[in-house]
């Protein structure tokens, strides 16, 4: 299980449902000291030194409620090219995870899997090997990754299999739904994921002029930031006041902080780094308004975030926001194009009053929230338990 809006998917399911028991299974994905990279075989060899005691074992890492367990038993891993990243290591880290849930809850009825590379083939593995049925949730953002594709642009046995003998596959959009379904992947419905309704709250007052856009998310290429600073200098260009908050962190972070400094932004722009959850929802709480031009987005997490906060939001026509961008809570505008999305800023700014926080956020809670998402994934987990 790899992402924040994952673990709090499982956090929601173990609150909403404390008569399931629920085990998460980590292998150390999320931590630097088990990656291995191909050039830096210096920092390879000491990350060996140093974790090859720590590898192979189970523990316990963390039960915040009494019926949700995370396990970890970390592995290895590095490029797809070399015994497929370790893949063989990381299930039997997986199937360790499984024996020592197993250990307390008793038989495991299903396994849900997030994302096909790696989750959803560590579960076919397992279900062969256990008799446990399994679901995907895809949310591969761009989908289908290189990696699962043959170089005719088909799926490769190994995720094809794992696709079709998954009982049910989750897109979290209806547009993830179509690209699955143009790869020949059967029995797929959409549930998309949710943002925490009881943590991400509208504030309590208005936010403080100017106004203020808030940006949040991973620096990589698909976040496409060059587009929303060549708007942001056009809008202001035009004489409009704005202030622009704008968080996270990642590969392309200098670049585009360097980028916005050179444009000569630096007085209108404050990049704030990596942010967490409380850090995140204080932003958001502080903004008019919420705002990320990606080039494709599987869903967006962040824009259900702002909406939950009863910002509106200026998306990007990218795949994923269609389905969470209306006429009540928000814009979409096309990708790459910094024309547009100042005129879309500008807009609404100007029709800032006529968006109304709790029609915002009445929407989330209606579909994005943890009851409904929540009570979909049961029902589909029925659906596998009883098949």
């Amino acid at each position: 299980m790899n992402g924040i809006f994952i673990q709090e998917q499982a956090l929601a399911l173990a609150k909403r449902f404390p008569h399931i028991q629920i085990g998460v299974s980590l292998w150390g994905q999320q931590k630097e000291d088990y990656l291995l990279w191909g050039k830096d075989l210096a920092r390879n060899i000491l990350k060996l030194i140093k974790g090859r005691k720590k590898t192979g074992k189970t523990n316990l890492a963390r039960q915040p409620l009494p019926n949700f367990y995370e396990w970890e038993t970390s592995a290895f891993t590095w490029t797809d090219k070399y015994k497929q990243g370790n893949l063989r290591g990381i299930q039997k880290a997986n199937e360790q995870n499984l024996l020592a849930f197993e250990q307390i809850v008793g038989k495991v009825d299903l396994i849900h899997a997030h994302v096909c590379h790696k989750a959803g083939i560590i579960a076919s593995w397992l279900s062969k090997k256990k008799g446990i049925p399994y679901l995907i949730t895809e949310q591969m953002s761009p989908f289908p990754f290189t990696q699962i594709l043959t170089r005719q642009g088909t799926l490769t046995k190994k995720y094809r299999d794992a696709y079709e003998q998954a009982t049910i596959n989750i897109a979290i959009s209806p547009d993830l739904k179509r690209r699955m379904q143009k790869m020949g992947i059967p029995n797929i419905r959409v549930i998309p994921n949710l943002a925490d309704e009881q943590f991400f709250i509208p504030a309590k007052k208005s936010p403080a002029n100017p106004f203020t856009f808030f940006t949040l998310c991973d620096m990589r290429v698909q976040k496409d930031l060059p587009t929303l600073l060549k708007a942001i200098k056009r809008l202001l260009s035009a004489d409009h006041s704005a202030r622009f908050l704008i968080g996270g962190d990642g590969e392309m972070f200098d670049e585009w902080s360097s980028l916005s400094n050179k444009m000569g932004l630096s007085q209108h722009v404050d990049w704030l780094g990596p942010l967490d959850r409380e850090q995140a929802r204080h932003y958001y709480q502080q903004a008019h308004a919420f705002v990320l031009p990606s080039q494709h987005e599987t869903l967006g997490v962040v824009f259900l975030e702002a909406i939950a906060c009863g910002l509106p939001v200026i998306a990007t026509r990218c795949g994923g926001p269609e389905c969470i961008v209306n006429k009540d809570n928000g814009l979409l505008v096309e990708t790459g194009n910094p024309k547009e999305l100042a005129l879309a800023m500008e807009k609404l700014m100007e029709n800032y009053p006529s968006y109304d926080k709790m029609t915002i956020r009445n929407f989330h809670l209606e579909y994005f929230a943890s009851f409904p998402i929540c009570n979909q994934l049961m029902k589909t987990y029925y659906e596998v338990c009883t098949q």
